[in-house]
């Protein structure tokens, strides 16, 4: 009789320990596939005790045992081994002991010949590539020109010498968690915790007042008043002494785009376009049917506004009536005109989301040119030299110079990002270099020095980046989708002598 109870003691304690080593393996095993396949994992049935959840995983779980002997148990080891445990990550782990890491990945060795038969257009993301000058005359350089505004960057650098080195990539990022001041790792957090990383630059002061996305910032010349305008309709006054935010003025729509020349403010609404004159007091309304407004130029003594539905129109102000009338309508682009660039040569360039950037004559109002080398839509365009500076949701930004010999604007270099791009902006650091700005849709804005494309910083954002403005070689400003404004300040940059 002891001798059966004996026995079945020791089947019992078999029976327990087979089970608590095939539970263990089989969520090793989901855990596994779940990566491998995109399987979401219900891990309440680890700690609630529901038997029906419990059922249902340990009978999905020995599929996956099948599927896993299928193909190649080996490597449930070495993934359990080198994998970092997701919920570690999220702060939220509660498996005591944890089969996986619960720390940075550990070093391991990489099969270097595998990545040298990874196809090429995988690595365009890392330099920036020179495109197919077959046929072409490429003896022409770009020269520096002694001309300066935001969007004008002068440069005594030969671009060509930037093909000597791929250009570098800051692989850092920020903590998305602590931007939402909820990180519970503290300085042992394996990501950034500031808002941006990089020499040259910091950040002074963030000013709070809108409710959506800030859509345009503007600083007029001789002024310490910064205006800010907004997609929930609101229009900012800050005091450039005290940050403090003196007005608000509703519009009753969202603003699209605002822009200031001279004594006028410009700001664009839904087929509404409002002018304020700090002068005067002149207050006009330019009203139309043309849908939003996304982008406001002056040139050639005209007001031009890229419109929604595709047509850019042009209004020249009537003294003798103290008001402005519509001169021209510019057509050509199937979709929106979201931004528009006045460059030398009385020449107007805008870029449409149906993947085109055109080239007008300021003195005909007519388009003289077509580029259509980007693949998505065209969502801001500078120049930079004698070359345009283009940037699109493709990924890439080009580099566009006027062939001699042709008269055409050719793409001579492409410069390619990990993500789409929303804006450029071209601006002085503190030492005087040239930096080009460019926010992209992953929430960051990435500073590159020119005509190198070398990456020297990066700002971090808890939305998109959509607005930028700059105060000589001092300052620059930035408004993001979550109604946040960011002053910063230029620094020069201290090198130590070793």
């Amino acid at each position: 009789m002891y001798m059966c109870m004996s026995c079945a003691v020791v089947l019992l304690l078999g029976l327990g320990l087979g089970l608590g080593f095939s539970y263990y393996y089989c969520y090793c095993i989901w855990r596994y596939w779940e990566d491998r396949l995109g399987l979401p994992l219900q891990n309440a049935w680890l700690c609630n005790g529901n038997l029906q959840d419990f059922s249902l995983s340990m009978f999905c779980a020995l599929v996956l045992v099948n599927m896993a002997v299928l193909g190649g148990s080996r490597r449930v080891q070495a993934y359990q081994s080198q994998k970092v445990c997701r919920f570690w990550r999220q702060g939220r782990c509660n498996r005591q002991p944890c089969p996986y890491l619960h720390s940075e990945l550990p070093d391991y060795n990489v099969d270097k010949t595998a990545s040298k038969n990874v196809s090429a257009n995988q690595h365009f993301s890392r330099k920036w590539v020179r495109e197919d000058d077959k046929g072409r005359d490429r003896r022409t350089h770009i020269n520096s020109i002694r001309q300066c505004s935001a969007n004008q960057i002068p440069c005594d650098r030969n671009p060509n010498e930037a093909l000597k080195a791929p250009p570098q990539k800051i692989q850092d990022k920020c903590c998305e968690n602590w931007m939402l001041g909820k990180c519970s790792y503290g300085d042992n957090c394996r990501y950034q915790h500031q808002w941006s990383i990089g020499a040259g630059f910091s950040e002074v002061i963030e000013l709070s007042g809108h409710d959506k996305d800030v859509s345009a910032i503007v600083l007029p010349l001789a002024s310490d008043k910064l205006f800010s305008g907004s997609k929930d309709g609101t229009l900012c006054i800050w005091d450039c002494n005290t940050g403090k935010c003196g007005n608000v003025f509703k519009t009753g729509a969202e603003i699209g785009c605002m822009i200031s020349e001279g004594p006028w403010l410009f700001v664009g609404c839904p087929s509404v376009i409002k002018a304020m004159n700090s002068q005067t007091g002149a207050d006009l309304i330019l009203s139309g049917t043309f849908g939003q407004i996304h982008s406001l130029k002056v040139g050639n003594d005209m007001l031009f506004a890229g419109t929604q539905d595709g047509t850019i129109l042009a209004w020249k102000y009537n003294d003798s009536i103290k008001s402005f009338e519509l001169a021209a309508s510019l057509r050509g682009h199937n979709l929106a005109v979201v931004p528009l660039f006045v460059g030398a040569g009385k020449m107007l360039y805008s870029a449409s989301m149906d993947h085109t950037i055109r080239v007008w004559d300021l003195e005909t109002l007519q388009c003289i040119e077509v580029l259509t080398e980007h693949t998505d839509a065209v969502t801001s365009v500078i120049g930079f030299n004698q070359c345009l500076l283009s940037c699109s949701l493709d990924q890439t930004i080009k580099v566009w110079f006027r062939n001699e010999s042709s008269g055409s604007l050719e793409a001579i270099y492409t410069h390619y990002v990990d993500h789409g791009l929303r804006l450029l902006h071209g601006v002085h650091d503190g030492d005087g270099r040239a930096v080009l700005m460019c926010s992209c849709n992953d929430k960051t804005m990435r500073l590159y020095d020119l005509p190198s494309f070398e990456e020297r910083g990066r700002i971090f954002s808890v939305e998109e980046i959509q607005a930028v403005d700059i105060l000589d070689r001092s300052m620059f400003f930035t408004g993001d989708g979550a109604g946040k404004i960011r002053v910063w300040k230029w620094s020069s940059e201290q090198k130590t002598e070793l």
